[in-house]
């Protein structure tokens, strides 16, 4: 029997978990809470285990020995990074061929004016830009899609993109900057990156939105007469930087590549646990097709300069990043015979992170030298304090009603349809689960893991056995605590976890042993205390993502991994499992989900879980606190309703005491 628990009713179901609970104590058993804290496993530990688990699963950067195979091979690798990462499941009606864009005020100075404009990047979702153009200038003229990183206050108005906008005009080019999400205009919790995680749930790719908005950008540039299509760059710094290498190496229109401070290869910044980035930067199942070597191979042979500077304190430091982007990309620019056109440089003066007057120097002369320019740049900017724009007189101006990453995916999740769920019991029903169970093991990707102990210890007292176990599977650790009260079955036990961790389930922990029942105590991985890089952990989540595997499917694999230790250590015929918490409730019933025809597992019991996991999106929930949930996939084809019946005939239960 399924039996779901009104929202907002403080409301008690007999003969569920919670009721037992607060049936008459039999006894009093106070345990000692240090036993509670066995159950984690030090954070450097955990760490370490991950690094390794992801390094080994690197995809490498193989070049071949002639270029015509190098040609073939980076065609293909474009087509899957499209196919696979940035395009996919993307809506035909996001694709349009018609370019939308508005243009605005111009402001006019003496020798080139700006001209400020929105483009639809999405149907619904405008991009505000300002396009800097030369007054007076021969045609065809070079252009130059300059992105900003997170400057969240200034966006396109900050001082380093004015000043590289004007001179880049006054020397008789088209430069275009547009805002970059959740800066400048956008400049909204609504438009922060990790939200783009509500588009990866629903099933579509949420770094599309990065890519459709410059794609329509170049499409800007691209449109006007008087570009020189062979001669167009484009530049940025930090994630702009990073943007600028993704979108060059997908999109050949860009003919000069100049990223700063922007990217490195995933090898060094996993080792060194830093430069991780954005879940744009590492968005899910990049990295099943490719790393940033691939990225910068793509390149070749167009010309490239790599700009890092020497005391980032920000990311990307020049001895970590230089051997995993230029080293293992040369061998392709020399395939083309064109060494020459690939190039890095190191900033020293000031070599924070900045595009300021050196770098942009650097730039300039980079531009002079292969775009063969009728009037060489000037690598020397003219003072141009006094044309400097407040940012708010470089505001274009935004729809009311300008589309969110969130309202993106809700009306993506509106027009999905669930399988209809058969009446339990039915030949239709039995159906459903098999072909839905297949569904989830290709949504989830739930790992197999077997569990073995390697160290084991006791430390009872008069009343509670307990004994405390250090499993491991070859990649992972889990530590365990089963305790057990005077005159429990030995064979029946009650296997906790939670989100915040163990500890947090103290006062449940001890109401099950004071009723003589025994308790099974773990947090998997990314819940608890049990997780990699520690307050940072999101960041390796993301990481396990773009590697294909995904979290919500680990935990489940450990869960499962636990029943059949449980059962083969402990000699427990009877599990039941109790789940506190948004991911530690879907994570078990996801356990659940794929034990058909268990005779182990009696319940599963769902404690302050959500009604529904379009949650995630109506209560904008941080992908940084439950990065697990934001699985590629999962709300296209689930949600709990879907997963509490594909556990039948194990009884779920549902205990939201909340409100």
């Amino acid at each position: 029997m399924n039996i779901n628990v009104p929202t907002g009713k403080r409301i008690l179901v007999a003969g569920t978990f919670l009721s037992f609970l607060l049936a008459v104590r039999v006894m009093a058993l106070p345990i000692e809470d240090s036993w509670l804290e066995r159950t984690t496993v030090p954070e450097e530990q955990l760490t370490r285990e991950a690094q390794a688990f992801l390094l080994k699963r690197l995809p490498p950067l193989e070049i071949p020995d002639t270029r015509e195979a190098w040609e073939r091979q980076a065609a293909a690798l474009r087509r899957s990074l499209l196919n696979t990462v940035f395009l996919d499941h993307v809506p035909d009606a996001w694709l349009p061929a018609e370019l939308k864009v508005v243009w605005g005020d111009t402001i006019q100075h003496e020798g080139y004016r700006i001209r400020k404009l929105r483009y639809e990047a999405v149907p619904g979702l405008w991009i505000p830009a300002v396009r800097y153009e030369p007054e007076h200038a021969t045609t065809p003229l070079p252009a130059v899609l300059n992105v900003n990183g997170h400057d969240y206050e200034n966006g396109k108005a900050g001082e380093v993109e004015q000043r590289r906008g004007i001179h880049l005009a006054l020397g008789g080019m088209l430069a275009l900057h547009p805002e970059w999400y959740s800066c400048g205009e956008l400049n909204s919790e609504a438009y922060r990156h990790h939200n783009l995680a509500y588009l990866d749930a629903v099933g579509v790719r949420g770094v599309s939105l990065f890519y459709l908005a410059y794609k329509r950008a170049l499409d800007v540039l691209a449109a006007d007469p008087r570009t020189d299509p062979a001669r167009i760059a484009m530049t940025g710094l930090s994630g702009g930087g990073c943007q600028t290498a993704f979108y060059s190496a997908l999109d050949e229109r860009v003919r000069l590549i100049v990223p700063v401070a922007g990217y490195g290869g995933m090898r060094p910044r996993i080792e060194d646990l830093s430069d991780l980035g954005d879940l744009e930067q590492v968005p899910s199942d990049f990295l099943t097709v490719a790393d940033y070597s691939h990225i910068t191979a793509l390149f070749a042979p167009r010309p490239a300069l790599l700009i890092y500077n020497r005391q980032d304190q920000c990311c990307f430091l020049p001895e970590r990043a230089l051997p995993a982007t230029y080293d293992p990309a040369l061998p392709a620019y020399r395939l083309f015979g064109a060494k020459s056109h690939f190039q890095f440089y190191i900033n020293e003066v000031p070599g924070t992170h900045n595009y300021e007057q050196d770098n942009r120097r650097r730039f300039y002369r980079f531009l002079n030298e292969h775009f063969q320019l009728e009037r060489p740049l000037s690598e020397e900017e003219a003072p141009c304090e006094e044309e400097l724009h407040a940012k708010e007189e470089l505001y274009v101006g935004l729809p009311e009603d300008n589309a969110t990453f969130a309202s993106l995916a809700m009306a993506l999740l509106e027009q999905q349809e669930h399988s209809p769920i058969p009446e339990d019991g039915t030949p239709a029903f039995d159906t459903w689960q098999q072909e839905q169970r297949v569904l989830l093991d290709t949504v989830a990707r739930p790992r197999a893991i077997e569990w073995k102990t390697i160290s084991s210890e006791r430390a009872d007292n008069n009343d509670v056995r307990a004994a405390f176990y250090e499993l491991t599977s070859g990649d992972w650790t889990l530590r365990a605590a089963h305790l057990i009260p005077a005159g429990a079955d030995s064979h029946a036990v009650t296997l906790f976890i939670a989100d915040t961790g163990i500890e947090k389930m103290k006062s449940l922990i001890d109401k099950k042993l004071e009723n003589q029942k025994a308790v099974l105590l773990v947090d998997p991985m990314f819940m608890g205390t049990n997780k990699p890089n520690g307050a940072q952990a999101d960041k390796l989540a993301m990481v396990f993502e773009s590697l294909g595997v995904r979290v919500l499917g680990l935990q489940a694999g450990q869960l499962r991994g636990m029943f059949d230790w449980a059962e083969r250590e402990l000699a427990i015929k009877e599990l039941t499992v109790a789940c506190d918490g948004w991911n530690a409730s879907v994570a078990g019933l996801m356990a659940g989900a794929l034990e058909p025809g268990t005779t182990r597992l009696k319940n599963i019991t769902l404690l302050q879980a959500p009604e529904t996991l379009k949650s995630l999106i109506t209560e904008q929930v941080n992908y940084t606190e439950k990065p697990a949930l934001f699985c590629y996939g999962l709300l296209k084809h689930f949600d709990l309703n879907a997963l509490m019946a594909l556990c039948r005939p194990v009884p779920v239960f549902r205990e939201n005491l909340v409100q």
